[in-house]
């Protein structure tokens, strides 16, 4: 995640602490406060989704094994490879389950109130009905400012890059009370950030540092009695890489968003990877320049582009959202829409719009989305006025789908897209003052 955002806000912290204001909020925590920059981290992608219904996976034939199960060689059609022919994925975690049901919501709480930096994080519900409530509960587990916790497709495992760049691994019960697996658990890497496999038996750790000095995606192994993590090993090198966002429905492709990909120097923003050998199938750029600093990533749920915020204000360009296409195994740039300090972003899932935190201007922008047209992204106006708007997590089925949850200084925000291309505010869930309630890092189950 970009820093400028999280600089914002440290400079803010001081004034609504010391100023008595009814609420804080925001992301994280550069600059000013105790924990410096931390590159780009990007996000988790928005949910996946059901995809568009597995488009043929690398040959059918032999996916990833074919005798597991989980590729075509035994699903219940053959070409279409890892999805049985349906979109669906096979594994331990991989069902999602009802699509109406309450969902946890967690929320990392990094300070207590002396200014002092503490793993703890909050409980919330989100009810059928889009009511978010506070159930006063919180828990011990790696604290987070500057990355996207993500969830098991089913909702039953949630994994944290922490700050320190080790994993918190916390668990969901079916009565959706939680219980933490690993406050902190390391095995030799350094976690920037975290993508979850489709079939939820595995994930993908993100160091974004340099090459040379570890810079790359490692994959881990989740149990599917305990949710306890293993180390499998190192995939592939990379260089500044922001996020890895599997593709809906191609459950062998992902799409790493990287300076460097690890194919090294090329011209390019993101690279089609395929997993789990981490080899590179096609590359392309999001921008017109080299000088991008990714802000945030996510890929509409049909998998037809990857959308990247570039928050760079040192490249003398215009900063906003870049569109790359993906048709089968092929990338090509696809077009760009202006927002200035575009620090999060969220995809509807009918694929016809996005919303874009802008940090710095105080605002939510509208994206509208073509994926057909030849330059699919335009913008389309503010849809909320908001205090250093950070997170945003969209839910992606259900009653609830289209809805988005943001995080800004004065509390969460509940935003709404409408299926028809636009979206609109539903007010904000203020949070208590204090520092000890500043919100910094955000999860919602699937």
């Amino acid at each position: 995640m970009s820093s400028r955002p999280r600089l914002a806000l440290a400079l803010l912290l001081p004034a609504l602490a010391l100023g008595g204001c009814t609420g804080d909020g925001g992301k994280s925590d550069t600059g000013g406060s105790t924990d410096g920059t931390d590159g780009s981290d990007g996000t988790d992608g928005t949910d996946g989704g059901d995809g568009t219904d597995g488009t043929d996976g690398t040959d059918g034939g032999d996916g990833t094994d074919g005798g597991d199960g989980t590729d075509g060689g035994d699903g219940t059609d053959g070409g279409d490879g890892t999805d049985g022919g349906d979109g669906t994925v096979e594994g331990c975690r991989a069902d999602p389950g009802a699509a109406d049901k309450d969902r946890v919501v967690l929320v990392s709480f990094a300070y207590n109130d002396s200014y002092e930096q503490v793993d703890s994080w909050g409980v919330f519900t989100l009810d059928a009905a889009g009511g978010l409530t506070d159930l006063d509960t919180r828990i011990a587990v790696d604290r987070a400012t500057s990355s996207r916790p993500v969830f098991t497709p089913d909702g039953s495992l949630l994994l944290i890059a922490g700050d320190d760049g080790d994993l918190g691994v916390v668990a969901v019960e079916e009565d959706g009370s939680v219980r933490v697996v690993e406050s902190h658990w390391n095995a030799g890497f350094y976690a920037s950030a975290v993508a979850m496999d489709p079939s939820g038996e595995r994930a993908w750790i993100l160091n974004q540092n340099f090459e040379d000095a570890g810079g790359g995606i490692t994959e881990i192994a989740l149990d599917c009695e305990t949710g306890l993590p293993s180390l499998v090993g190192p995939v592939a090198s990379s260089r500044l890489a922001g996020a890895l966002l599997p593709l809906p429905g191609r459950p062998d492709r992902a799409a790493l968003v990287a300076y460097h990909g690890p194919d090294g120097d090329t011209e390019a923003d993101v690279h089609l990877l395929e997993l789990p050998a981490g080899t590179v199938v096609d590359e392309a750029p999001a921008f017109s320049h080299r000088d991008a600093f990714y802000g945030d990533a996510a890929v509409l749920p049909g998998g037809e582009l990857v959308l990247v915020t570039d928050v760079s204000s040192w490249s003398g360009m215009p900063q906003g959202v870049g569109a790359v296409r993906i048709e089968g195994d092929t990338l090509t740039r696809a077009g760009f829409a202006e927002v200035y300090d575009p620090a999060s972003i969220a995809v509807s899932p009918w694929g016809d719009a996005a919303l874009v935190a802008s940090a710095f201007g105080d605002a939510v922008e509208l994206v509208t989305v073509d994926a057909a047209a030849p330059s699919p992204l335009a913008a389309g106006g503010r849809v909320a006025t908001a205090g250093v708007p950070t997170w945003m997590v969209g839910v992606q089925r259900g009653g609830l789908a289209g809805m988005v949850l943001m995080l800004e200084a004065e509390g969460i925000r509940q935003l709404a897209f409408d299926g028809a291309g636009g979206a609109s505010d539903l007010g904000r869930h203020d949070l208590p003052a204090g520092i000890d309630q500043v919100p910094y890092a955000l999860a919602v189950q699937p």
